[in-house]
């Protein structure tokens, strides 16, 4: 087992690497008006240690909405009943050297008026990627456009799920319930990758 392990995490390093083209212009660019999806993460969720992951349902609602002077965050955050709850808030903004200038507005549904903080952005291939620090963390998010074609991406970006592995001759599928489970979630900036494997009788995750 631990020669698969050491297989994947060499395929990862490979793939990583061929993922991190450094292509500002390939994609061409769009305008920052508009309304921008989650489409891949990375931050400490559930206290797991810091990784690339995906939005979780509520966040799969979640947009930002951003016009000449306004941030509209329509938020929808999970609450103790599982159930997502809309909790938007909207921001005045002003932007400079790829930092916006966020000051909570005074028609705000929630959030204290009047409230400031700064989020650093970049443009690359069309994706919006921010990133900002949490009191704990430096957390990054890259943000897909509405109605913007992104399939001049690399096609390895993205969440790759693992159906079956095969050691010499013997063939093992992935099963819904049982411990071997393989995941991973990628982008240009990087990737990570789980691996829920048996051993001796216990399920090791990586």
């Amino acid at each position: 087992m631990k020669k698969i392990i050491f297989s994947a995490l060499v395929a990862t390093t490979l793939f990583v690497s061929s993922c991190g083209k450094d292509d500002d212009n390939g994609g061409g660019s769009t305008s920052l008006n508009g309304d921008w999806y989650g489409y891949v993460l990375y931050a400490d969720e559930n206290n797991k240690g810091m990784r690339w992951s995906i939005p979780n349902t509520c966040s799969e609602q979640s947009y930002w909405s951003i016009a000449d002077k306004k941030i509209k965050l329509e938020s929808y955050l999970l609450d103790n009943n599982n159930n997502c709850q809309y909790n938007p808030i909207y921001y005045d903004y002003t932007s400079s050297n790829g930092t916006f200038h966020m000051t909570i507005s005074n028609d705000s549904p929630t959030g204290k008026k009047g409230n400031t903080s700064s989020v650093k952005y970049e443009m690359k291939d069309k994706e919006l990627i921010l990133r900002y620090y949490d009191g704990i963390n430096d957390i990054i998010t890259v943000r897909h456009k509405k109605g913007v074609d992104y399939s001049h991406l690399d096609p390895l970006t993205g969440r790759w799920l693992m159906t079956k592995y095969v050691v010499r001759q013997q063939e093992f599928i992935v099963k819904n319930g049982e411990c071997l489970y393989g995941e991973i979630v990628a982008h240009s900036l990087g990737a990570t990758l789980y691996l829920n494997y048996p051993e001796n009788g216990q399920c090791n995750k990586t």
